[in-house]
C-alpha cells in the first residue's frame, strides 16, 4: 500500500491538497444535502454525530503524529549515544591490545588472547545495537588474574545503554493504523469542517423558510 504523507509535502503542496479536499467536501455536501433537496431538521442534528465522529480521527492523527515525532526524535538521541558507546568500547580494546599487553608487559601470549577477545566483542558491535553478553569470565585471561577492566566498564555502559535502546526501538513501532491516522489526519479535520458548516448553511436555511 502506498503511504499518502501529507505532512511530508512541500508547505504550498500541502496547503493545496488540504484546501481542495475541503472546498470539494464542502461544496459536494451543499449541492446534495441542500440545494438538490433540503433535507428536513432531524436530518442535522443527526448529522452531528458523523462530523464529530469525523474530527475525533483527525484528533486520533494528530495524536499520532505527536507521538510518532517524539519517538523519531528519541531514536535519533539514543542512536547517537549508542555510537558514542561503541566507539568507547572500540577504545577500551585499543587500551587493553596495545598498552596493557602489548606494550607495556609485551607477552605475545596474551596479546593473542586479547586479540580472540576483541574479535569476539566486535561480532557483537552492529547496529543493531543489542547486548554484548559477554561475562567476566570471557574478558579474564586465562592462568591470569588479569581482567580487561577497561574493557568491562565500557561493555557494562554499552549494555546498559542497549537494554534502553531496545525498550525505545519496540514502543517506537507504529502499526498501519497509527501511520494512516498521522496521514490523514488534516484530511479528516478539513472534512469534518466542511460538513459542519454545510450543517450551519441548511439551519440557516430553514429557519428562512419558517420564517416565510
Amino acid at each position: 500500500m502506498t503511504d499518502f504523507h501529507i505532512f511530508e509535502m512541500s508547505p504550498l503542496t500541502s496547503y493545496a491538497c488540504v484546501v481542495s479536499v475541503f472546498l470539494f467536501t464542502w461544496f459536494m455536501s451543499d449541492v446534495l444535502l441542500i440545494r438538490q433537496e433540503l433535507k428536513p431538521a432531524i436530518f442535522w442534528k443527526q448529522l452531528d454525530y458523523l462530523w464529530l465522529f469525523v474530527a475525533f480521527l483527525g484528533v486520533l492523527g494528530v495524536v499520532a503524529e505527536s507521538r510518532i515525532s517524539e519517538s523519531k526524535y528519541a531514536m535519533d538521541a539514543a542512536n547517537r549515544e549508542m555510537q558514542q558507546r561503541r566507539t568507547h568500547v572500540l577504545d577500551a580494546l585499543d587500551a587493553e591490545y596495545g598498552i596493557r599487553f602489548c606494550l607495556e608487559k609485551k607477552s605475545s601470549n596474551k596479546c593473542a588472547e586479547v586479540d580472540q577477545i576483541s574479535l569476539r566483542v566486535k561480532n557483537y558491535l552492529n547496529d543493531d545495537f543489542k547486548e554484548i553478553p559477554l561475562t567476566d569470565q570471557d574478558l579474564s585471561l586465562s592462568n591470569s588474574a588479569d581482567l580487561l577492566i577497561h574493557l568491562k566498564l565500557g561493555i557494562d555502559a554499552y549494555n546498559s545503554s542497549a537494554v534502553d535502546f531496545q525498550w525505545l526501538k519496540n514502543q517506537s513501532n507504529r502499526n498501519w493504523l497509527e501511520n494512516f491516522l498521522k496521514d490523514m489526519a488534516p484530511i479528516f479535520l478539513v472534512i469534518a469542517i466542511a460538513l459542519r458548516l454545510t450543517k450551519v448553511t441548511a439551519e440557516i436555511e430553514l429557519e428562512k423558510r419558517r420564517n416565510h
